[in-house]
């Protein structure tokens, strides 16, 4: 019997940003208690010129943040998205001193896509204004680099559809494992449209409100007051054919479950918290990772995602706060 070798143990795939934040404490947290799908929103005065505190600029998306994730944590890793000529280079070599291999993948009519991430100074909560130009020109190739696990953050653009399906072909025909991290854009697909990639995917990570939004398409008659219910949300999802789900909620931890039941853990407080970008990233790349490395454990990468999203939350920024195995152990 020949054993297959693996170019890499992780492919991540999906958006890749420049990133500007935005700090101020003029803004006001207003609670939107009529739409239980955006129940607190960020508002600042009409008309007004708002100087900020402090600013920061760096690079970040989904697919770059759990790279740089997965790579810390040890695992060779292979990302793959769109920015434009002049940024590849660039990024290239910022991204080979986390030794990740960059696949970039732009026809050349789009530049490089840009979030203006203002933060609430007081809340340490943030809104994100996304410009995704080159990501929603990004096309996969009809087939990938050998793999054990791909991670799939947020698609957008006219080729979404196409990726996905190149996704899903490429998981049943090498018998990958799939987690996915949907953004906005797919799960606007509808539940009928997502169920042929949800049957196929091994862990489906989400925060609350995108719990909320994909099992209020899937099941239309549920109460509003039953979508507030975390063990509801995941017993929804895990019957409906995923055979493991994560569901982050903000600073009243995450919970996991499968088809047999869940575990919830609180967040790891060591870090004083600075602000919330990447954290969704820092979580379910780790909680992947740790499962690789931890035989599934299960009880283990939840523990571990969070000691890691706890961190990135300490910091500035998408990436600053990655922990590497060593530090998440002495933890």
């Amino acid at each position: 019997m020949t054993v297959k070798k693996l170019k890499f143990d992780i492919l991540t795939i999906g958006s890749v940003m420049r990133d500007i934040f935005f700090y101020s404490d003029e803004g006001l947290i207003i609670n939107n208690r009529k739409d239980p799908l955006r129940q607190k929103l960020l508002g600042f005065e009409l008309g007004a010129k708002i100087e900020p505190k402090s600013s920061y600029s760096g690079w970040g998306g989904g697919a770059i943040n759990t790279a740089t994730s997965f790579s810390r944590l040890g695992l060779r890793v292979g990302t793959f998205s769109s920015v434009d000529r002049l940024d590849a280079s660039i990024l290239d070599k910022h991204l080979s001193r986390d030794k990740i291999s960059f696949c970039n993948y732009n026809s050349g009519k789009q530049t490089t896509g840009v979030s203006f991430i203002v933060v609430d100074s007081k809340s340490k909560e943030h809104v994100t204004f996304l410009s995704r130009s080159a990501s929603k020109d990004f096309k996969l190739p009809s087939k990938l680099p050998a793999t054990e696990w791909i991670y799939l953050s947020a698609l957008t653009g006219n080729n979404a559809r196409h990726n996905l399906e190149i996704i899903r072909r490429e998981v049943l025909k090498n018998e990958l494992l799939l987690a996915w991290n949907p953004g906005n854009e797919q799960l606007q697909l509808g539940w009928k449209k997502l169920l042929p990639l949800l049957k196929i995917t091994s862990v489906l990570i989400l925060n609350k409100d995108e719990a909320m939004e994909l099992v209020a398409n899937g099941f239309p008659k549920t109460p509003r007051n039953k979508l507030e219910d975390v063990a509801f949300l995941l017993y929804q999802l895990t019957h409906a054919g995923v055979p493991m789900v994560a569901i982050t909620q903000g600073k009243n931890g995450a919970s996991v479950a499968t088809v047999n039941g869940y575990i919830s853990e609180k967040i790891f407080k060591k870090w004083p918290l600075v602000e919330t970008t990447g954290a969704g990233d820092a979580f379910g790349s780790t909680f992947i990772a740790s499962l690789k490395l931890n035989d599934g454990d299960v009880k283990k990468s939840l523990h571990w995602a969070l000691v890691n999203s706890g961190s990135v939350v300490g910091k500035v920024g998408a990436t600053d706060g990655l922990l590497s195995i060593r530090e998440i152990k002495k933890l």
